[in-house]
């Protein structure tokens, strides 16, 4: 579900192109979310600097450091709001 609430975070710093939002994601449908994460971080690359990116990997792994990345960047986009 991360996914499509990047995409809305994104969506809400009014860019030239809007994301699209599939609102139905949810974790049973893994591709689905990944999908919507992928497009978010192609859509803010030129946006962030490159040391506050992460990768689907990141996000979708075991460990705490990937969501602390995630947060870190959310931190820098919610600034730009």
């Amino acid at each position: 579900m991360l996914g499509p609430s990047l995409c809305c975070i994104y969506n809400a710093m009014n860019p030239a192109k809007a994301l699209d939002v599939n609102y139905d994601c949810t974790l049973a449908d893994l591709k689905e979310c990944k999908k919507a994460v992928y497009h978010f971080l192609v859509a803010i690359r030129g946006i962030v600097p490159e040391s506050k990116m992460f990768t689907i990997s990141d996000l979708y792994n075991n460990n705490t450091n990937g969501i602390v990345k995630v947060r870190d960047l959310t931190n820098v986009t919610n600034h730009r709001l």
